[in-house]
């Protein structure tokens, strides 16, 4: 029978986050549906004009969610709402690499632009898995120290795994952070990435 000792090796790594994404709205309410379809394109195609200003190209610029509703209104609590107008939201993304100056030059743009658009920032690690997979090296190397002590401790000796769990939790999502019209340079320095990999190992003992 085999004599088994199961141990969890962990490993947590701080990584700067060097990537910002920035995920801009546009919104307006146009009386007809019509009029949101054309003020929408409108809108799209100068913001664009915009971006592509800062060497984006079309490909890089993403929509990420766009739609059209109907806003209603009433006098008073007894009225049948009625349709007051359309409202469509258009969000949009670009990522670049967390440069400060490239940045606020964007964000300068889009505060002076005649567009009803809001924005927020997304800050992230690029190639985010190399790390990860650091951390599960980490991890296992952690395992097997930690089996070594309490094989030693007993008097016994490590032969071989036998087996390897591994979690499969997702990565939380970077934080956002909103911010509307220009409140000055942006030199906000975002809190490092925390990745945190664990494994179950069972080794063998002799």
């Amino acid at each position: 029978m085999e004599r088994i000792i199961k141990v969890k090796g962990r490993a947590i790594l701080f990584v700067a986050k060097n990537m910002v994404d920035i995920i801009m709205e546009l919104r307006n309410v146009c009386l007809t549906h019509k009029q949101a379809m054309e003020e929408n394109k409108r809108q799209t195609s100068s913001l664009v004009a915009i971006l592509e200003k800062f060497d984006f190209t079309q490909e890089e610029i993403k929509t990420k969610y766009f739609s059209i509703d109907k806003v209603y209104y009433q006098e008073n609590h007894t009225d049948t709402p009625k349709v007051k107008g359309y409202q469509f939201k258009h969000q949009m993304k670009v990522t670049l690499p967390l440069e400060y100056e490239r940045l606020n030059k964007i964000l300068d743009q889009l505060a002076e632009s005649e567009l009803t658009l809001s924005y927020s920032l997304g800050y992230k690690v690029d190639q985010l898995a190399q790390y990860q997979q650091e951390g599960m090296k980490r991890a296992m190397k952690d395992a097997r120290n930690k089996a070594e002590l309490l094989a030693a401790c007993e008097g016994v000796e490590i032969k071989k795994v036998v087996n390897i769990c591994y979690p499969t939790d997702e990565f939380c999502e970077p934080s956002v952070e909103l911010y509307r019209k220009s409140q000055g340079p942006i030199e906000y320095r975002p809190e490092d990435e925390m990745i945190v990999e664990e494994v179950l190992v069972s080794y063998e003992i002799a």
